[in-house]
């Protein structure tokens, strides 16, 4: 049995996009919840608007979008799992599927993943499935943990897909069981091995710094050092942000970039899901803090082996966990507060907080 990740060839078909860009509001909506009976048909539009489009049958957008004849072909395979919302596009016919099946099928011990420090996943690294009746029942699904990513979708799916010549789905194998069943048996994990790798988080909204027992500051070793400056400089290279941009020029192209994914749901193609895009953001914009203020990135936690990296203020009084502070925008639950922050951040230097290791987010 295969899984696999499903996305669009946006590079080389034309995508969709509404033509009042999604609220943040309207963008969590699509979370397995069901939408059709206040859903009012949706104008929708060209991407790239000065280009002639070549018209694939799953146009990139911020949820599956099928055409005709692909709705045609699938729709015995989806139907129990999701539903349709029209949307209004003068060109062709073209359909949104909002996906309805969450699924509580993921195999946490033999996945490997990153928490947050509520425990809460980050993101997966390594994707692995129970094979129960609730997973061969469904032929697209997402999982409880990404209720808001692209979806997964089985092997018929996929060659449905493929036998009828459809065009733009592209396919990312995340799971196969057979391989793993081959790896479990040369391969057994050790007793009690924990295959996630944890990642520290900013403190939950409830707790304060101090109650988090941050003690530890270190310096990040050379090849850390190294990943993060190549997670700069590909992420400037997406967003088209000059190397020149740093400081405050840097934040305010950050705090753009941000406000542009929320509001349209769409990024680079190249990250494979928000989560990359946070860690590419927020590396970015704690090259802003180090360049314009003169933090240090540091590994920062209650000890060095659940320290998570951070920027620190030269005097260590203020911390700000870039990456996992863009996950939580990037996610709904923060407002982007980016350039807000850069801005006030030469003020509450002056300040002395009550504990080191504050953070500032």
């Amino acid at each position: 049995m295969k899984i696999w990740k499903l996305c669009a060839e946006v590079n080389k078909y034309e995508n969709l996009c509404p033509v009042k860009d999604f609220t943040a509001d309207e963008l969590q909506a699509f979370d397995g919840r069901s939408l059709k009976s206040e859903w009012i048909p949706l104008p929708v539009e060209p991407l790239e608007k000065k280009k002639r489009p070549k018209w694939s049958d799953y146009p990139g957008f911020t949820i599956p979008v099928l055409s005709e004849n692909a709705l045609r072909i699938l729709r015995p395979l989806i139907e129990n799992s999701s539903e349709e919302l029209e949307l209004v596009f003068s060109e062709r016919k073209f359909v949104a599927v909002n996906i309805t099946a969450i699924l509580d099928v993921v195999d946490y011990k033999e996945s490997i993943y990153k928490t947050y420090s509520d425990g809460g996943i980050m993101r997966f690294i390594k994707y692995s499935f129970r094979e129960c009746d609730e997973l061969k029942n469904h032929h697209i699904f997402k999982i409880v943990d990404e209720r808001r990513r692209w979806p997964f979708v089985s092997d018929a799916f996929k060659q449905a897909v493929e036998e009828n010549g459809l065009t733009g789905f592209e396919f990312e194998l995340v799971w196969d069981s057979e391989e793993q069943s081959v790896q479990e048996q040369a391969a057994p994990a050790a007793a009690g091995e924990k295959n996630h790798a944890d990642a520290a988080g900013i403190p939950n909204e409830q707790s304060s710094p101090e109650a988090e027992g941050l003690a530890y500051v270190g310096d990040l070793d050379d090849e850390v050092t190294s990943e993060i400056n190549s997670e700069i400089a590909y992420a400037r290279k997406l967003f088209w942000i000059p190397k020149y941009s740093e400081g405050k020029d840097l934040a305010a192209r950050v705090y753009k970039a941000v406000d542009k994914v929320i509001r349209t749901g769409r990024y680079p193609r190249q990250y494979g899901d928000v989560a990359d895009v946070a860690i590419g953001l927020g590396c970015l914009y704690g090259h802003a803090l180090v360049t314009g203020y003169g933090w240090k990135w540091k590994g920062v936690g209650s000890t060095a082996e659940d320290a998570v990296f951070c920027v620190v203020s030269p005097d260590e009084n203020w911390v700000n966990p870039c990456m996992v502070y863009l996950q939580k925008i990037l996610g709904g639950e923060n407002e982007n507060t980016t350039l807000l922050l850069y801005n006030m951040i030469e003020k509450t230097m002056k300040q002395t907080p009550a504990h080191k290791l504050t953070f500032l987010t």
